[in-house]
């Protein structure tokens, strides 16, 4: 199952061609508008709910701005997958799924993050990761 995010009307259609895409591959999907500085807590029971409902799942952030997709990431025991609605700067062409971080730990939590989907013992320790990472703060 793929969740796919967004904070506009203005990725709807982006959306939709993401679900469309997904049928191909007879993954399902479903679009939730929502928004990190709006309605914060609806991202939060949303990520709560999905991290106990133990579905194989991944998310797909469409938005303009990084802090969704961030908002996502740090609570979640799922991966992440950001998508910029706004520029096509940094894109790979069509056919090139490469992911980008510029982070090293991040790079390492995504790997293990998408391991995880098959791994109970991964998935413990990324719930784990994740409460120390809220500890701090």
């Amino acid at each position: 199952m793929i969740a796919i995010l967004i904070e506009s009307q203005e990725s709807e259609i982006l959306a939709h061609q993401i679900a469309e895409r997904l049928k191909h591959f007879d993954l399902t999907s479903e679009i939730y508008m929502v928004s990190g500085l709006k309605t914060p807590e609806l991202v939060v029971d949303l990520i709560s709910d999905f991290n106990r409902s133990g579905k194989e799942l991944v998310y797909m952030v469409i938005s303009q701005f990084p802090g969704l997709a961030g908002m996502v990431s740090a609570s979640s025991f799922h991966p992440v997958i950001a998508l910029n609605s706004s520029s096509e700067s940094y894109a790979y062409p069509n056919g090139v799924p490469a992911l980008t971080t510029k982070k090293a730990e991040n790079a390492v939590l995504s790997a293990v993050k998408i391991l995880s989907l098959a791994n109970s013992k991964l998935k413990k320790q990324i719930a784990h990761t994740i409460d120390q990472m809220k500890e701090v703060y």
